[in-house]
């Protein structure tokens, strides 16, 4: 089964990114790349690129889909400016994300043990 980008990011609340976010402190104001926004672009690629990398991330930014704007002006992100984010975000707030994602999902597809 293939999974789209498009669908699955439909599904997520953004209040679940100001909540998780808030938990683990990854928004302060001064960062132009929010933690909402680096999982978005890390889940996009690896739904719909074949591979992935600081260089695929970088040139997913500058696709339409990701056009983000940070005090109005668009924002524009580096191979250096993702690592250095990425680095400094708690692996924690990814991991809550997928929790509760996980939650989400299993009311919609249920995982049948049975079959392994």
């Amino acid at each position: 089964m293939e999974i789209k980008f498009s669908d699955l990011v439909r599904k997520v609340a953004s209040k679940l990114f100001k909540e998780v976010g808030a938990e683990y402190k990854v928004d302060r104001p001064n960062h132009k790349l929010t933690g909402q926004s680096l999982f978005q672009v890390l889940l996009y690629n690896i739904c719909e690129e074949d591979r992935i990398s600081l260089r695929v991330i970088e040139e997913s930014f500058e696709r339409h889909q990701f056009n983000l704007y940070h005090k109005d002006k668009k924002l524009k992100a580096s191979k250096s400016g993702i690592s250095d984010r990425l680095k400094a975000i708690d692996y924690r707030y990814y991991e809550a994300i997928f929790t509760r994602l996980r939650q989400v999902f299993a009311k919609e597809m249920p995982m049948d043990n049975d079959k392994n």
